[in-house]
């Protein structure tokens, strides 16, 4: 762990100043207000559907043939032990 009494900075820190400075605080206060963290934790250039439906694809597509039928999905899932978990979840 750093602390800041440490003589040197380590590069993680460094860093994570850059990022800070460069792409979090765009008011450069040397806070992030609400809107910031809003920027940060929900940007709005990111398409969540269409990166949930990438990773739905990747992870129901085993044979890779960018193809999913029903079956296979379910399949996929249910050998999965936390989507199988969830089903079991949803009928009771």
């Amino acid at each position: 762990m750093w602390l800041p009494t440490d003589p040197e900075e380590p590069e993680w820190v460094k860093s994570e100043r850059e990022q800070f400075s460069k792409y979090r605080d765009l008011n450069q206060d040397g806070f992030m207000d609400r809107d910031e963290v809003e920027q940060w934790i929900s940007p709005p250039e990111y398409d969540y559907v269409a990166a949930e439906a990438k990773h739905l694809m990747f992870e129901s597509d085993a044979d890779t043939v960018k193809f999913v039928t029903c079956c296979k999905s379910l399949s996929q899932q249910l050998s999965h032990p936390v989507c199988f978990q969830c089903h079991v979840n949803e009928e009771h």
